[in-house]
């Protein structure tokens, strides 16, 4: 539904095409990745 309605297949490409988040990358304890984000 994402994609038919906007192109984007993730929320996460939805949210970085407005340009109205910013993000952060951290790592985990465990080696992952977490992403954060805010309202610009």
């Amino acid at each position: 539904m994402l994609r038919e309605n906007y192109g984007h297949k993730t929320l996460k490409g939805f949210m970085l095409a407005t340009e109205l988040f910013e993000f952060y990358e951290e790592e985990t304890q465990k080696g992952g990745a977490r992403v954060l984000y805010k309202l610009r």
